[in-house]
């Protein structure tokens, strides 16, 4: 009886090693044509956007001045490369990394795209965080450092 449920209990870790694999697999091939752009974010839009109704979720959107804005910065440390949210957006968000950085260059269409975004939202102010449908709709703006940013993201999701 101690054979069969270590051995299932053998087999359970290892399914358990390659789900988390897989997962890592699918992470890292993400399409990221930005050089500021962080591992699991995409950085283009339509990309993001075909990704989210395919995996049937939202994205969130960050649109963020990586290289110059002291709260985009305060942001990505304390709150967006914390396990926590990765834990929480792997399984319900599609990640999107709208940057318009001053000291790093991006292509131009790149530079081109990330501002007329900013134009089709409104974005006036760094770091702004969105909720969005996949089919680009806003769902809400996110309040990323809020203690109930995971409450916030719920709510919006449903």
């Amino acid at each position: 009886m101690f054979k069969k449920r270590s051995s299932l209990l053998l087999v359970a870790l290892l399914l358990l090693g390659l789900a988390s694999s897989y997962a890592q697999e699918a992470n890292n091939a993400i399409p990221r044509s930005g050089s500021t752009t962080p591992e699991g974010w995409y950085d283009d839009y339509d990309v993001a956007m075909k990704a989210a109704e395919t995996q049937n979720r939202n994205v969130y959107a960050l649109f963020t001045g990586s290289d110059w804005c002291g709260w985009c910065i305060k942001l990505k440390a304390e709150v967006l490369e914390k396990k926590e949210f990765k834990d929480y957006a792997k399984d319900k968000l599609i990640l999107l990394y709208i940057d318009l950085p001053r000291k790093v260059q991006l292509s131009d269409e790149m530079q081109a795209k990330n501002r007329a975004l900013l134009q089709k939202y409104g974005v006036s102010g760094f770091p702004t965080t969105l909720l969005l449908d996949a089919k680009g709709k806003e769902l809400q703006k996110i309040n990323s450092f809020a203690d109930n940013l995971y409450d916030q993201l719920d709510k919006a999701i449903k």
